[in-house]
């Protein structure tokens, strides 16, 4: 039997009589009737809402009533039992800034929330001022709510003591679990991150201000209990992802609400999750509104639903920044520079049909019969910031030479993108340039090499990022260009995908070496001359 578990997170509700939000009085009904008729239209019963915290924004506790409101017209619309409604505090739950580290008086600025959650407590175990467990629907089926906020300064993921781990995993986990139960876990702040989500080449102490490191001892003792399922629902970050981990399930949501006004690319979320509670088979929904604007709405957007999805599994990860793993296939000289990666686009491709088939021609010789939405790749949350992680790591290990004699490439607007936020911390030099078509796309600017060969010149090493390579016909010509300007550098290849065909090269003619982050797509080219006549079959785009 499946049990479909909702999970949403971040409501940040500032102004319920206002009109920059969707949870705001005269539309939230709206906006979750058009979700639950998704969700419906799916099929799946819906038998639990865990919602992981800030409920409200900056800690307006006068909203915790309308947020009551919310959540049980969501009850109601999807008829579930307020008891099976799994709440989780949140750093925007109460006023830190009043608390001020002063941890005495943690119980009273919480009192609030306490009281808002009270018709939401069901068949409560134990309850301390770190953690509840409540049993769920009376089976073999337990929510644990963790703070991850106590103890904490400046509304950063907070402290918790080795008592506090012990106490939790001898005296309330294994006292009521078994090898058959599903352990559902609440955690605000997320438990783990490697490097996944966007926000951490963007924020400085991305980590510290969004991940409880602290918590890492208890998540690791958690991951030894054997349960049929363990799953643990976050927030906070606003982004999106899921995986297995060992015996774990780790699922980040995106923020369900909070004013539009608060720009973001990434849109409004909210996930559901299947469990069989006889196996170990579960699978993910994702709903996300989309505005049908320019602009972020109040009002005008749509719930789309991705899946079901399978969960990625990784055997192993750490909390904080992991060692690149480079792997090196038998058969080849490129090497994968992270195989989770790799896993990860091809995930990626499969589940937002980003392949698109067709007559691509890439040169005079050969024409692609496939085609990567590659702009929509890059733009999964979870993919740009690893990629640039692991380059740094990976180019770090690679140069010998110092920094001013080294030159960082991007070719076209993604290998661009890659190139100048690798530059700025490496602190090297960088060009972009356009590669494809001969330039025809681009201004006579944009394509002079001028700039280029004369820095060339100077250089000991070279380093050129690309998003897809191919046939490897347009970087073995744009390495000669840089090997005629200057026959001793050393030329660092890496690309986000390699074209995982015979006849394309396992070396790039002239470089030093050749990394990939992706070797396992394989995108068909067929010579020109074995193509029928364009008129037949013509060409979706040409780049000759």
């Amino acid at each position: 039997m499946d049990k479909g578990i909702l999970h949403i997170t971040d409501l940040h509700l500032n102004d319920f009589e206002g009109t920059l939000e969707h949870l705001r009085r005269r539309y939230y009904q709206e906006y979750i009737d058009n979700l639950v008729d998704k969700i419906k239209k799916n099929e799946v019963k819906v038998n639990y809402l865990i919602i992981t915290g800030d409920f409200i924004d900056k800690g307006k506790i006068e909203n915790f009533v309308y947020v009551n409101e919310i959540i049980n017209y969501i009850c109601l619309e999807l008829e579930i039992d307020t008891s099976n409604v799994c709440c989780n505090i949140g750093n925007h739950d109460y006023k830190w800034k009043e608390e001020n580290g002063d941890f005495s008086r943690s119980a009273e600025f919480r009192t609030p929330y306490n009281k808002f959650i009270e018709p939401y407590e069901g068949e409560v175990l134990f309850k301390s001022d770190r953690c509840f467990l409540k049993k769920l629907g009376g089976e073999n089926i337990f929510y644990i709510s963790i703070d991850s906020t106590l103890n904490s300064e400046n509304g950063k993921p907070g402290k918790i003591t080795s008592g506090e781990v012990d106490e939790i995993i001898s005296d309330v986990l294994k006292k009521h679990l078994n090898e058959n139960s599903i352990l559902l876990i609440g955690c605000h702040f997320p438990i783990i991150s490697d490097d996944s989500n966007f926000l951490a080449s963007e924020e400085e102490n991305w980590h510290e201000n969004h991940v409880w490191i602290k918590g890492t001892p208890l998540r690791e003792r958690i991951s030894n209990l054997k349960t049929l399922h363990t799953v643990w629902f976050q927030g906070d970050v606003h982004a999106g992802q899921q995986k297995n981990i060992n015996n774990s399930t780790y699922i980040l949501t995106g923020r369900f609400g909070g004013p539009i006004d608060t720009i973001s690319e990434f849109p409004r979320q909210c996930k559901l999750l299947t469990l069989n509670t006889e196996s170990k088979e579960k699978s993910i929904y994702t709903y996300r509104f989309n505005f049908k604007t320019h602009s972020p709405s109040e009002s005008i957007g749509d719930w789309e639903s991705i899946g079901p999805s399978d969960i990625r599994i990784i055997e192993s990860t750490q909390t904080t920044p992991i060692s690149t793993s480079i792997v090196v296939p038998n058969d080849s000289n490129i090497k994968v520079i992270d195989s989770e990666i790799e896993d990860e686009i091809m995930l990626d491709i499969t589940n937002n049909n980003l392949f698109r088939f067709g007559r691509f021609k890439t040169n005079q010789e050969f024409s692609s019969m496939g085609w990567i939405n590659i702009n929509s790749l890059m733009n999964q949350p979870v993919l740009l910031s690893r990629i640039l992680e692991k380059s740094i790591k990976y180019i770090i290990g690679l140069i010998n030479s110092k920094n001013s004699e080294c030159l960082i490439i991007g070719l076209e607007v993604i290998g661009g993108i890659i190139a100048s936020q690798i530059s700025v911390r490496l602190n090297t030099k960088n060009f972009i340039f356009p590669v494809r078509g001969n330039g025809k796309f681009y201004s006579d600017e944009e394509t002079n090499k001028t700039k280029l060969f004369n820095d060339i010149a100077s250089m000991k090493e070279v380093v050129i990022f690309i998003d897809v390579i191919s046939s490897g016909k347009t970087m073995e010509e744009f390495v000669a260009s840089l090997k005629k300007e200057n026959p001793n550098v050393l030329i660092h290849v890496i690309s986000v995908i390699t074209n995982n065909i015979s006849i394309r090269p396992t070396q790039i003619l002239n470089s030093s070496s050749y990394a990939t982050f992706c070797n396992k797509l394989k995108i068909p080219l067929v010579n020109n001359n074995d193509l029928p006549d364009e008129s037949i079959f013509p060409s979706i785009l040409d780049f000759t």
